[in-house]
């Protein structure tokens, strides 16, 4: 490794990016564990509209139990409540938009509820390790058909 000697001190050539590199992978991996989240409630919420019959507002209503997040379904279910009771209306096109937007909320309350109980965080759990796991799987199979190209 190169340093570079400033004021007395080594700090690795490219300074702290690092840290901050981890720290926005980390940022942008819960985005795209948020998105998953919505987007599997969205495909949920879709075929209870298209096999049952329902309308779009009954599908909302029937996708909000979350009982998938206990013990911390609480904060889900809230915020669901919330996307329920907010001035739609909602239709197929705009639904996602709102969803999305829950689930973060939802999600970083939860991360706050482990944290002050002690619990391990959201990323320490078997659904989010998962989704990391075949996400990094998928990107390095795209990559491997780059690498071979050349």
């Amino acid at each position: 490794m190169i340093t570079v000697t400033r004021k007395d001190r080594s700090i690795p050539k490219g300074g702290r990016k690092g840290k901050k590199r981890n720290a926005h992978f980390m940022d942008v991996a819960m985005q795209a564990y948020v998105r998953h989240l919505a987007l599997t409630l969205l495909r949920d919420i879709e075929d209870n509209l298209d096999t049952n019959g329902v309308t779009l507002p009954q599908a909302l209503e029937q996708a909000g139990n979350f009982m998938e997040r206990v013990p911390y379904h609480a904060p889900w279910q809230k915020v669901w409540q919330e996307l329920l009771d907010a001035d739609g209306p909602y239709t197929r096109e705009n639904v996602f938009t709102a969803i999305e937007a829950a689930m973060g909320q939802a999600a970083m309350e939860e991360q706050e509820m482990r944290k002050n109980a002690g619990d391990p965080l959201i990323e320490d759990t078997s659904d989010y390790t998962l989704f990391i796991g075949s996400a990094m799987g998928r990107l390095l199979e795209e990559a491997s058909g780059e690498v071979e190209e050349f």
